[in-house]
């Protein structure tokens, strides 16, 4: 039986932000997704959400860890 990770309140709130952005420029996302011909499969797409969350938030990225880790991955 697997141990499920409990996330502290800071890491869920960065991650609902990422969402929130995501979910607020959909359309932009998709489009600027088949612009640079992404998937999601493909292994620089973590990067291209973190630089895409990056560019909307400006300073409050710095302060998302979630943003980081997806960059660092």
């Amino acid at each position: 039986m697997s141990k499920r990770k409990g996330y502290t309140d800071k890491e869920i709130a960065d991650r609902e932000q990422v969402m929130d952005i995501l979910a607020e420029n959909n359309e932009e996302f998709q489009t600027l997704m088949k612009l640079r011909g992404m998937t999601e499969d493909q292994p620089g797409y973590q990067n291209f959400v973190a630089q895409f969350v990056r560019n909307k938030l400006r300073d409050e990225a710095l302060r998302n860890e979630f943003v980081a880790s997806l960059g660092a991955a």
